[in-house]
C-alpha cells in the first residue's frame, strides 16, 4: 500500500490514475490495510485527495470505520481532510462510541476539533463525573485560548456551570479550573468566571473559591 500511495503522489497524472485504479481493483486489500491506505488522503495533489474522498465514501461501510481511524483522519494538517473526517464522524457516529469520540477529540490540539468535541459534551459527559474529570485538561485548553474559540468557550462555560449545579465534585473541579484560567483571561471571560464562581459559592457555601479568599462579591 505504501508503494501505491507513493504512485498516488507522483507528479505525472497518469501515474496517479494508475494508483487510483489499484485502489478500485483491490478493495479487499485496501480494507485489510486501511490504516495505511488512508494515507492517500494527505496527498499533495488535489485530484488525488478528491479521488480518495469519493473512494472511501463510496466503498467503506459503517463497519469499516472505528473512532480511532476517523479521529486519525481529522489529525491531518489539510483543512479539506479535517472537514472530511468530521463529516465521516457525523455520518457513522454510534452512541456506544460517543465517549471514545469525545475523549479522543478533546485531546486534539486544533481549535476546530476542540469546537467539534463540544457537540458531544452534554450527551457523553453530562451526569458522568468520571468523564468530566478526564476532560479537565480539555476544559483548561479551550478556556485558555486568547481571542478565539468563542463558541467553544461559551459551551464549556455553560457545561461546567450546569454540571456544577448538579454535583459537588464537579463544582470543586470547576473552581480549580476557573481559578487557574481566570487570572489570564480577557475581561469578558474573567467576568464569566466570576459569575460561575459566585453561583457555585451560593450553591455550596463550604467550597472555598477565589471570591471568598479575596473578599470579592459579584452580583448580577
Amino acid at each position: 500500500m505504501r508503494q501505491i500511495i507513493g504512485i498516488a503522489n507522483h507528479e505525472i497524472l497518469e501515474a496517479r490514475r494508475t494508483a487510483w485504479a489499484m485502489y478500485q481493483n483491490n478493495l479487499e486489500r485496501v480494507k485489510f490495510e486501511k490504516e495505511e491506505a488512508l494515507r492517500i488522503l494527505d496527498s499533495k495533489w488535489t485530484d488525488a485527495r478528491a479521488f480518495a474522498f469519493d473512494f472511501f465514501k463510496t466503498n467503506f461501510e459503517e463497519s469499516d470505520w472505528t473512532p480511532t481511524l476517523l479521529v486519525g483522519i481529522c489529525d491531518s494538517v489539510r483543512p479539506d481532510v479535517q472537514a472530511f473526517g468530521r463529516q465521516l464522524i457525523t455520518k457513522h457516529f454510534k452512541n456506544e462510541d460517543g465517549t471514545a469520540y469525545l475523549l479522543k477529540l478533546s485531546q486534539h490540539p486544533r481549535a476546530e476539533l476542540q469546537l467539534f468535541a463540544t457537540n458531544y459534551l452534554t450527551r457523553f459527559a453530562g451526569d458522568n463525573l468520571a468523564n468530566i474529570q478526564q476532560l479537565e485538561h480539555y476544559f483548561i485548553t479551550v478556556l485558555s485560548l486568547v481571542n478565539k474559540a468563542r463558541v467553544a468557550k461559551d459551551r464549556v462555560f455553560h457545561f461546567l456551570l450546569t454540571e456544577s449545579m448538579k454535583e459537588e465534585e464537579v463544582a470543586k473541579l470547576t473552581v480549580k479550573i476557573l481559578t487557574r484560567i481566570s487570572a489570564l483571561s480577557a475581561i469578558e471571560d474573567k467576568a464569566t468566571c466570576l459569575e460561575i464562581l459566585r453561583d457555585i459559592q451560593d450553591k455550596y457555601p463550604f467550597i472555598t473559591t477565589p471570591i471568598q479568599r479575596r473578599g470579592i462579591l459579584v452580583r448580577s
